[in-house]
């Protein structure tokens, strides 16, 4: 995993969203009548929605499938991390997006900024 790869992941979650918007936005809404699958066999209406088989509307879910995976492998990567400081750090900086100095003040303990930005680096090389 490289530091590029970690730095995607806000905008991962962001295009996913974005994504499923759009496809919320393309899904259609019907109601049909329908009944119970027992006896008294009741008639009622019942509620469906799809989202229409587009070429556009496929590859969008495509996309979605590929984009969840890559920010599936990100978290994956961060929960492998043995160390628990380690792991915070990446967690802190990548998952949650904060600065390096807001890192630095939500792990304490007299890490500076440069400690855990080498700390970082020291573990993906």
């Amino acid at each position: 995993m490289t530091k590029k790869e970690l730095g995607q992941y806000r905008s991962l979650c962001d295009e996913i969203l974005e994504l499923e918007t759009a496809i919320k936005e393309n899904t259609e809404h019907s109601t049909v009548r329908g009944s119970d699958a027992e006896y008294p066999y009741l008639s009622h209406p019942m509620q469906v929605s799809g989202v229409q088989s587009t070429t556009d509307n496929q590859n969008t879910l495509i996309k979605v499938r590929k984009l969840k995976l890559k920010k599936q492998e990100i978290e994956s990567f961060i929960d492998s991390i043995e160390d628990s400081l380690t792991r915070r750090i990446f967690r802190l900086r990548f998952i949650e997006g904060k600065n390096w100095r807001e890192v630095s003040a939500n792990i304490g303990g007299g890490n500076s900024e440069e400690a855990v930005r080498k700390r970082v680096c020291r573990y993906l090389s």
